[in-house]
């Protein structure tokens, strides 16, 4: 768990919506008591390196942390609903370039600097978020997780050089 680096002035807020953040801390706390980030709030923000996000947060909306190429550590809670589509786009720091949940149960993002050309599934995954492969220019092979029971519209678009996807049965 972070611990709050960023005072209260550091965050613009819409009622229990974070419209931008405009601090310089590397480890930053999310207020408690805000259920969404809004579309880019913490967008270019390279100095961050770490995010907590505390348990009222339902939605992180499109973009939010886009660009943020240092950040490292991103800590979501179980109150979180949705990740919209490129939430964490241009962040290159991330383990394998893969972002998934604290359990790797849901597989949310496959980071756009990753440049792998394969990808091999964890077996804990059994879910994977739409959009979640997207654009992935490098990506030539995939094997899926044996415990995944669905692959969602668009997970795999713009995937130029994906030739092979393998399931296992």
């Amino acid at each position: 768990v972070l611990e709050a680096t960023s005072a209260t002035a550091d965050f613009e807020r819409d009622g229990d919506t974070l419209i931008h953040y405009t601090g310089t801390a590397s480890a930053v706390s999310v207020p408690a008591g805000i259920r969404e980030i809004a579309p880019e709030a913490f967008a270019d923000q390279n100095g961050i390196t770490k995010v907590y996000i505390p348990s009222s947060v339902e939605k992180i909306g499109e973009g939010a942390f886009r660009n943020c190429t240092n950040l490292k550590e991103v800590s979501l809670s179980d109150g979180l609903i949705t990740i919209e589509s490129g939430a964490f786009a241009g962040c290159s720091s991330y383990a394998d370039g893969v972002l998934y949940d604290r359990d790797k149960a849901k597989l949310i993002e496959v980071m756009p600097g990753r440049e792998a050309e394969t990808l091999n599934m964890p077996t804990t995954v059994t879910d994977i978020e739409r959009y979640a492969f997207w654009g992935q220019e490098h990506l030539k092979e995939v094997t899926l997780s044996p415990n995944l029971s669905e692959i969602p519209e668009y997970a795999f678009s713009n995937c130029i050089n994906l030739q092979k996807v393998s399931i296992p049965y």
